[in-house]
């Protein structure tokens, strides 16, 4: 699927209705934004403890790709290059993360 405004990865994880059963992974081409709305899309379903487990595969796109290099620094991975990121070897490593959701009032 492709995107097609803001929130919208987060309105499709939220209204699929057999989220976890149709997909077997789900792969997120862009930057840290686009992420972080599928996140919040499976976390804000009913049946999150199942969406949660469905895997999740990040291909950095974004400008500054700053999950991606976390990530890559974690397994010691040399940093990728600048507006060269897509065209790196993946390497096919999983690697099992904590996930926390928190909100202030203000």
């Amino acid at each position: 699927m492709t995107t097609k405004r803001c929130n919208h990865a987060h309105d499709l994880v939220c209204s699929e209705s057999d989220f976890s059963s149709r997909w077997s992974c789900v792969v997120v081409v862009s930057g840290d934004g686009l992420l972080f709305e599928v996140l919040q899309g499976v976390f804000r379903r009913e049946d999150w403890r199942e969406a949660r487990k469905v895997p999740l595969a990040i291909l950095a796109g974004g400008s500054g790709n700053g999950l991606a290099r976390s990530l890559a620094y974690e397994v010691r991975e040399r940093p990728f290059l600048k507006n060269n990121s897509n065209s790196r070897k993946i390497n096919r490593r999983c690697r099992t993360t904590n996930l926390f959701s928190f909100s202030t009032l203000i």
